[in-house]
């Protein structure tokens, strides 16, 4: 039976008016260009896309703008409009894209009048053609003249040369296959390889960036299979010289059989908490993209599901007071919930509660900073799981999300 599949960008989109521009509608990927081809990206499983939706908290357009969604280089289905000055939530409920394995999909901004505007929480539903399928986007990093291993998170954005910093627990067991990597500058001397790491080894999926070659580059050959509680980031080998070597795309499909699903997300380098300050952030695309109003960050849930096993990993904690990290439902607190100590870095996790949503809830995560000092966390990840079937949504679907 098919599943359904969230692709989500979770983080905070700004625009200058009077173009189109492009960008992914991938989780943990906020790039913007006026380039297409720069930021579309190859899907591998077939599907249906809908319900496009996201939330815009600022809107300072003097005339209408137009969002649409984008497949192999074409208008898709899928289009919001938006009025000038109207903020809020925006979402198209008609219309779908119907996805086929090797189509190209991206979203388009067109907007006709001078400036500004900012959203968040974009996202949508894909019904996949088998099992539970999701799409875990690492955002765009440039390792310069960098030279050595640099690890970087499997969902979010950053780099580090300390492995650990880069590390997310996969809450499930599962497979991750489709590797895609899209290079847009390279003036490196060497082939560097960028390669899956479970558990601090190399796994299967890898791939060869020949030297001074930018573009896509895949691996749909190999697999890996994770178990649950598995540790998993990515490693990219810097052996040459050069000044650009820039990674816009490092996605990786995530597949299950039994409607579970990993939550991944993160900021190899560290996501920032300030001190004193209550964050929200969305469910995709965690990294520093947070906001002070909840509004902003909450995703529709689509189905009815099970969220468990909160995960958190602290870099540097420089707090006098315990912070607390919160799964969020409906603007609520949750009993899904880990607390960290006052001035204590690493692992912290919940993995005792669960809160079970349904499809018209919206879910985030609220990160209240203890004060005295500043928390920079690398690593964040949840367990979702299919608990019942839409019937008045979707007819015959069983739902999963990304």
């Amino acid at each position: 039976m098919p599943r359904v599949v969230l692709s989500e960008s979770g983080t905070i989109q700004h625009f200058v008016g009077g173009s189109t521009l492009f960008y992914s509608i991938l989780a943990g990927d906020r790039l913007i260009n006026t380039t297409e081809a720069a930021i579309s990206t190859t899907l591998r499983t077939a599907g249906t896309f809908s319900n496009l939706r996201f939330y815009m908290w600022q809107n300072n357009f003097s005339a209408s703008c137009t969002f649409k969604s984008r497949k192999n280089g074409a208008d898709g289905n899928m289009s919001v409009l938006i009025p000038a000055g109207i903020t809020g939530e925006f979402e198209d409920t008609i219309n779908t894209d119907i996805i086929t394995s090797g189509d190209t999909y991206n979203a388009s901004f067109i907007v006709s009048a001078s400036g500004s505007n900012s959203f968040s929480s974009m996202h949508q539903i894909v019904l996949s053609s088998s099992n539970t399928n999701v799409l875990c986007t690492k955002g765009s990093s440039s390792l310069g003249s960098s030279v050595g291993t640099q690890y970087l998170n499997v969902g979010g954005t950053g780099q580090t040369t300390t492995e650990v910093q880069a590390q997310s627990r996969v809450p499930n067991t599962c497979t991750f296959k489709n590797m895609y990597v899209r290079i847009t500058s390279n003036n490196d001397t060497n082939t560097e390889t960028i390669t899956l790491r479970k558990n601090g080894g190399n796994g299967n999926l890898t791939v060869s960036i020949p030297s001074a070659t930018s573009g896509v580059f895949e691996d749909t050959s190999n697999t890996d299979s994770i178990t649950a509680n598995d540790l998993v980031n990515w490693a990219c080998t810097r052996n040459g010289t050069g000044t650009l070597f820039t990674i816009v795309h490092l996605d990786i499909q995530i597949e299950t059989s039994n409607g579970s699903f990993p939550v991944i997300g993160g900021e190899a380098s560290g996501a920032d908490n300030f001190s004193g300050f209550t964050d929200y952030y969305a469910l995709y695309g965690f990294e520093a993209a947070s906001n002070s109003i909840e509004a902003y960050h909450q995703v529709k849930i689509y189905q009815n599901t099970t969220f468990s096993k909160l995960w958190l990993n602290v870099k540097t904690n420089a707090t006098t007071g315990a912070s607390t990290l919160t799964f969020r439902k409906n603007s609520s607190a949750t009993a899904l919930t880990l607390s960290v100590p006052t001035a204590t870095t690493g692992v912290f996790t919940d993995d005792t509660h669960s809160v079970d949503t349904v499809g018209s809830d919206l879910v985030d995560l609220q990160f209240i900073n203890g004060g005295g000092g500043n928390i920079k966390w690398n690593g964040l990840t949840l367990l979702g799981q299919l608990s019942s079937i839409l019937a008045t949504q979707y007819g015959f679907h069983p739902l999963s999300m990304v």
